[in-house]
């Protein structure tokens, strides 16, 4: 996401504070580029299983790990069903990613995560320019991003094994 980035290339690396808040943000755009990979190759796959117009939109199986696809109105999904499901919303700007245990979303310079507890769910918000804030909470920011890392790696390597078992240009 560019507004990581941009964060991310204005941080000065010279005190423990810059280095921890990098640590943070980068942990953040290494999700989310797991998942923008996820949707190309997603999307890759269901151009050559084949897709139907359903409810104003495109509804499209990759025929692989039991991934879907839906776009509709400049909106992709990606939904992993069964065990250990997923989703992935992506639009302009925005990105959602959820698990039954952990939801992160990524929006106009704000990071909003959600983590199970006994009770209930704990939402944090974080702005991505306020230091302080992601000082703070970066260690809950980096305990979900690593459990959806966890998720989003093992279905990005099952959809390349299935685009290199179907010989697929992806």
């Amino acid at each position: 996401m560019k507004s990581i980035d941009a964060r991310l290339s204005r941080i000065e690396r010279r005190s423990l504070r810059s280095v921890q808040v990098a640590s943070v943000l980068d942990s953040i755009r290494q999700v989310a580029s797991l998942a923008v990979d996820l949707i190309g190759k997603a999307g890759c796959l269901s151009e050559s299983t084949g897709c139907r117009e359903y409810n104003g939109g495109r509804l499209c199986s990759t025929g692989c790990g039991r991934v879907l696809l839906v776009e509709r109105g400049g909106e992709t999904i990606v939904y992993k069903y069964g065990g250990n499901s997923i989703s992935i919303r992506a639009s302009a700007g925005e990105l959602l990613i959820s698990t039954k245990e952990v939801s992160i979303g990524v929006k106009l310079g704000e990071v909003t995560l959600k983590l199970p507890r006994p009770e209930g769910e704990y939402t944090v918000s974080v702005k991505l320019d306020d230091e302080e804030e992601l000082l703070r909470r970066g260690h809950l920011v980096k305990l979900g991003t690593r459990k959806l890392s966890t998720h989003l790696s093992r279905l990005l390597n099952a959809l390349t094994h299935c685009i290199q078992s179907r010989r697929l240009q992806c």
